[in-house]
């Protein structure tokens, strides 16, 4: 029997400078099961503080589905292959239906 908590869901979301090098990334976390699905969003706006001036940039967001127990090798891999010096690495458990989690789970084995 599986550790219950070890299969939460975990939703991971970073950002990316442009389409191209966001589904490579995608197609990489789905190639090494380091997620059971990527969703790659619409161009969006970012505007932050970086080297003390506002920056404002366009870039692809990725909300990338996971358990718990891979959490920590996808975040590795998503520093190790991100093209940022400071990459957004943002995750949380969420809820999610019991057969969504087992797909998730399944997945990512």
């Amino acid at each position: 029997m599986t550790d219950e908590s070890s299969d939460e869901v975990v939703e991971i979301t970073t950002t990316l400078p442009n389409q191209l090098e966001a589904e490579k990334l995608a197609d990489s976390l789905i190639e090494n099961r380091l997620a059971a699905c990527v969703q790659v969003s619409s161009p969006i706006v970012s505007v932050y503080r970086w080297d003390d001036r506002v920056q404002r940039e366009q870039e692809f967001s990725l909300k990338i589905k996971t358990v718990e127990s891979v959490r920590d090798r996808a975040i590795a891999f998503l520093k190790a292959n991100h093209p940022y010096e400071l990459p957004e690495i943002l995750f949380q458990v969420v809820q999610s239906t019991s057969d969504y989690r087992e797909w998730v789970v399944k997945q990512t084995r």
